[in-house]
């Protein structure tokens, strides 16, 4: 079923904005809105749940709103769309267990994903990887990244071959091991255009 918005967005003149998340306050920029939510950039986001609760501040006041998707700008830096909670559906989960934007950092020959736990500094990140080490990077050294462009980056069949035997995986084709590593990372979640793309791969 095709995915189609409720309310008409209109460009904003880049208003300035708080969102917090976790209590963790972070600055941004609207760049849409409509009834329904808000677009932000501007953000140093390096992990974001799908349907994340967070606070939006601006024009002197606030709202409570669930992360709905991500795009990459040409600047490098991350829209966050942000829906209202009060165009959920009373039935659809606050926080699924799909991500949005997950964090990476080189291991080897591969970007591996990883945990962000504690920025200790403006410039000194301590992270833990997916086999619970932890340890001690520089921000710079850390790659977020959306589910598309994960996706794409595991069509290539070295990257996604070592990152398959890194984390145990025995698949049967590149197709498998693409799916299977990501799906580990991010999750599905259906109204995802590479959630579609999951089902085409799977089917043909």
């Amino acid at each position: 079923m095709e995915n189609r918005r409720k309310y008409f967005r209109m460009p904003s003149g880049g208003e300035a904005c708080t969102l917090t998340v976790d209590g963790i306050k972070l600055e941004g920029e609207i760049v849409d809105e409509s009834i329904s939510g808000i677009g932000i950039t501007g953000l140093d986001l390096l992990m974001m749940p799908h349907n994340k609760p967070l606070i939006v501040e601006h024009r002197g006041g606030n709202f409570s709103g669930n992360a709905r998707h991500v795009k990459r700008q040409e600047d490098g830096q991350f829209n966050l769309g942000v829906i209202r909670e009060t165009e959920l559906s009373s039935d659809e989960p606050l926080e699924t267990a799909a991500m949005l934007i997950n964090c990476y950092v080189r291991h080897g020959d591969a970007l591996v994903i990883c945990m962000p736990i504690l920025l200790e500094s403006n410039s000194q990140v301590l992270i833990q990887l997916w086999d619970g080490v932890q340890f001690r990077v520089p921000r710079s050294q850390l790659n977020p990244m959306s589910r598309l462009e994960r996706f794409e980056m595991l069509k290539d069949h070295n990257c996604v071959g070592y990152t398959a035997e890194m984390y145990g995986f025995q698949p049967a084709s590149a197709e498998d091991a693409q799916l299977q590593v990501f799906k580990h990372e991010f999750g599905q979640y259906e109204q995802c255009p590479v959630a579609h793309m999951e089902q085409l791969i799977a089917s043909s």
